[in-house]
């Protein structure tokens, strides 16, 4: 089991939150078995009745009026109102491109980015997202996790990243084509009422699980940021992304093209090995049961991460946040504290000519009794 993380925590000042709300901002790779504790979700489950809570196959084309709520992104020039991304329907369904262009290859590049000294606690890692779409009927609370049966988000997409390959890190990186940290697209469910996650990024070679618990205002509880390896993929092959929760909330699984690739039902605990964790933030153990849920869908990055279990180099690529205790070497816990390659998040290192072309076929929240 992992180590525990320290305890040593700074009072929180303000919540640091996934920027979803009302507000509003394959072959498998044997990962099945990194179960975080026991009752493992059935692969072979008999069929059960479905109640769809929210669908769009886009056939009538990306209605954000009615249907869709887009967030905000800041560019160094001003805001973006409807986020990174540039949306075209077709037969398919819909692509979401960067709004910026790479000036040496003219392919679509993310222009949104958040410097280190923006404002309020956690600011900077705003940094992550550049796109978010979510479903409007949820955005305030989600959809209720049922009591039997489940909850899932089941979506249809194909990504394909750009300009990763001119990344500025050099040998930090192992794998430019694998590496969620440079650019992704990402399939993410939230639990505001205890701030975890639990999504999917996709880059060009591999599908990477994700789980976190989010830091917020005040709390001692351990935050960190998991990215699990999952399956293997080739760019524009289409991938079925799938995320459950059952037992009430207590545990959640990822699901690939329909196969169960990883699952917890220790919910808020460092549930899987320190080897898969890209950022600690410390604090104290705690299970949680997740009671409504958000999902959406969204490009960006994690350049904060530290190294995954391919790359030598552990450290994180840039310090996208300037508060004091806020990151933890991911190996060692609190209060070891975690080493960047670039300390003053310089915007070089943020926007390089990086981007994602996501395309989304089809869309559901749905429960199963």
């Amino acid at each position: 089991m992992p180590v525990q993380a320290g305890s040593g925590r700074r009072p929180r000042t303000r919540s640091r939150r996934i920027a979803l709300g009302a507000v509003v901002s394959s072959t498998a790779l044997g990962a099945v078995t990194l179960t975080g504790g026991t009752g493992a979700a059935d692969e072979g489950r008999a069929a059960r009745s479905e109640k769809v809570l929210f669908q769009d196959d886009f056939g009538s084309g990306f209605d954000a009026q009615q249907k869709w709520l887009l967030g905000r992104a800041s560019t160094p020039n001003g805001q973006l109102a409807q986020g990174d991304g540039i949306i075209t329907s077709h037969a398919g369904g819909v692509t979401v491109v960067p709004t910026g262009r790479n000036p040496r290859t003219g392919r679509p590049a993310f222009a949104a980015t958040t410097s280190q000294d923006a404002t309020g606690f956690g600011g900077g890692t705003g940094d992550h997202l550049k796109w978010v779409a979510q479903p409007r009927e949820s955005s305030a609370n989600g959809f209720a996790i049922p009591g039997t049966g489940s909850w899932n988000c089941t979506t249809d997409v194909t990504v394909k990243t750009d300009g990763v390959q001119e990344h500025p890190f050099g040998k930090a990186v192992g794998d430019p084509q694998s590496d969620p940290r440079l650019a992704s697209a990402t399939v993410i469910t939230v639990d505001h009422a205890t701030h975890t996650v639990a999504n999917f990024s996709v880059t060009n070679r591999e599908v990477h699980a994700i789980y976190e618990r989010l830091p917020v205002e005040n709390s001692t509880y351990a935050a960190f940021h998991y990215s699990v390896p999952v399956a293997k993929r080739t760019p524009g092959q289409e991938v079925r992304l799938q995320v459950r929760y059952d037992q009430g909330g207590k545990r959640v699984s990822w699901l690939v093209d329909g196969k169960l690739v990883l699952s917890t039902d220790r919910i808020g605990s460092l549930a899987f090995d320190r080897k898969y964790l890209r950022i600690d933030h410390g604090g104290t153990e705690e299970e949680v049961k997740a009671s409504s849920v958000q999902c959406a869908v969204a490009t960006g990055n994690l350049l904060d991460g530290g190294g995954g279990v391919s790359d030598r180099d552990k450290a994180g690529l840039v310090r996208l946040e300037d508060s004091k205790d806020f990151y933890y070497d991911p190996a060692k816990g609190a209060p070891a504290a975690q080493k960047f390659h670039d300390d003053k998040s310089m915007q070089s290192n943020r926007l390089w000519g990086q981007g994602v072309t996501l395309k989304v076929r089809d869309f559901k929240i749905s429960t199963t009794g």
